[in-house]
């Protein structure tokens, strides 16, 4: 019984992680599945956007990770071979 219990709070938890759109680094860890230290490796080099109104504490924008995640997205085979009979068909 107490692991159901421990199972229902865990999806609570996480329904609630998944509504907020403003993220700590410690929700943004649970919530990319990347480590919190690799999250502040990220922001050190600028390569993920955040926000720090104080100076110290910084925020994420969940919205924005989520962009931010789906960059460079790369083509399956089937997109490269449809783009490709695409391309035939328009200059054929």
């Amino acid at each position: 019984m107490k692991n159901e219990e421990l199972t229902v709070q865990e999806f609570v938890r996480k329904q609630k992680l998944l509504q907020k759109e403003i993220l700590t680094p410690t929700e943004l860890a649970e919530y990319t599945g990347f480590s919190k230290s690799y999250i502040y490796k990220l922001t050190h080099l600028r390569e993920i956007p955040f926000y720090c109104p104080r100076g110290k504490l910084i925020f994420f924008k969940r919205s924005e990770i989520d962009s931010w995640l789906l960059q460079n997205k790369r083509l399956s085979r089937h997109e490269i071979s449809e783009m490709g009979t695409q391309h035939l068909v328009k200059n054929h």
